[in-house]
């Protein structure tokens, strides 16, 4: 029988045998240098390299080994590769680029430089214009007081810009410093609420005959928002409330076309001729100007006998009221249901709610 053979404890080296010293290598170890791609890979045979010394301040020869199949031999000891134009530009690196504007060929084990480590800044695009606004303005964004106190406040000499006094009127940019008192201004919040107003109070910041208003009944957070549009003392319902200036705007501008609802009681049955004339317009005498003004709804709707739903686009004051009462009819009761996407539902008399991030974004992609 024959004897089982035992595993060698010595390791075979598998795969091809390692590469000799190169000439190359062996030539930048000693300060030269290798004119041709051709070289050697064995210092033990015969090279037809050529091995010049290098200078000191002279930069390491343009490799040639890009030149393509297909071109002479004799073409690789020339100083340009034949295949390259005598009008193109060489890079400052030794690489050679075939246009001025284009990359250096990427060499193998080299990642491209970013503009970070190139020493660059990025453009920025899209950034903000600086625009100016009106010192009172900036000084009420911030919540603390109203433009008008504001105004009271430049002129008491309380308000500096720049660290200097500033002049009623002017005006300033978020690049400029607002000290009152000494103090920066605090960074403003943004708020949109929506408050259910009670009926017999005044949509008003105050009232010479000290009656109450709106503001009675807000907590104090919000008292730096304004009304978007206005409700009188008999009538009740939601009331979009903000301190965004631009926001404001839109809500109140009649081109935006913010819809208005509006819940209406009045004193007998609603004829189908009263619809009608509501909606192709109602002539409205303003005596104390001497003028005239048609008032159109939007949408009537009859819920039952003496109750309508009316969706206006555009309020003139008092125009629900005013409008029935030229048709023979007396309101009631007069509740406002919703402003664009914001419906009043069960918010309690009397109370306010931030709008949700759901009703803010239907309300900006409505005003646009």
């Amino acid at each position: 029988m024959r004897k089982p053979i035992k595993a060698s404890s010595k390791t075979t080296r598998k795969g091809p045998p390692p590469k000799a010293y190169s000439a190359k290598a062996k030539a930048a170890e000693v300060g030269l240098t290798v004119s041709t791609p051709q070289a050697t890979r064995n210092m033990g045979k015969k090279t037809s390299a050529k091995v010049t010394e290098r200078s000191p301040k002279s930069r390491p020869s343009r490799p040639v080994s890009c030149k393509p199949s297909g071109v002479p031999p004799d073409a690789a000891e020339t100083k340009e590769p034949a295949f390259l134009p005598a009008n193109k530009p060489k890079n400052t690196l030794g690489a050679f680029r075939t246009t001025t504007h284009s990359r250096a060929p990427k060499q193998p084990g080299m990642r491209p430089m970013g503009l970070r480590q190139l020493g660059m800044r990025r453009k920025a695009v899209g950034d903000a214009p600086l625009v100016p606004k009106r010192l009172n303005k900036a000084i009420a964004d911030s919540g603390m007081c109203s433009r008008r106190e504001a105004d009271r406040w430049i002129e008491e000499g309380r308000v500096q810009v720049n660290f200097e006094t500033p002049k009623v009127g002017q005006t300033v940019t978020a690049q400029d410093i607002v000290l009152v008192d000494g103090h920066a201004l605090p960074k403003a919040k943004h708020w949109v609420i929506a408050f259910h107003k009670p009926a017999g109070t005044l949509t008003t910041r105050s009232d010479d005959r000290d009656r109450r208003t709106i503001y009675d009944e807000l907590p104090k957070k919000y008292h730096t928002c304004d009304p978007a549009g206005r409700l009188d003392k008999a009538s009740s319902g939601l009331l979009l409330m903000t301190n965004d200036g631009d926001l404001l705007q839109k809500l109140m501008h009649p081109k935006f076309l913010c819809p208005k609802v509006y819940r209406v009681r009045v004193n007998r049955p609603v004829a189908p001729d009263a619809v009608k004339q509501l909606k192709t317009g109602v002539v409205l005498v303003d005596e104390e100007r001497g003028t005239e003004q048609v008032a159109k709804a939007h949408q009537v709707v009859i819920e039952d006998e003496c109750s309508l739903t009316i969706t206006l686009h555009t309020g003139l004051n008092r125009q629900i009221r005013r409008s029935l009462e030229v048709l023979g009819y007396h309101v009631m009761t007069l509740r406002r249901m919703a402003v664009g996407p914001v419906q009043l539902k069960n918010l309690p008399v009397g109370k306010a709610r931030e709008l949700s991030r759901e009703e803010l974004r239907a309300l900006n992609k409505l005003l646009g």
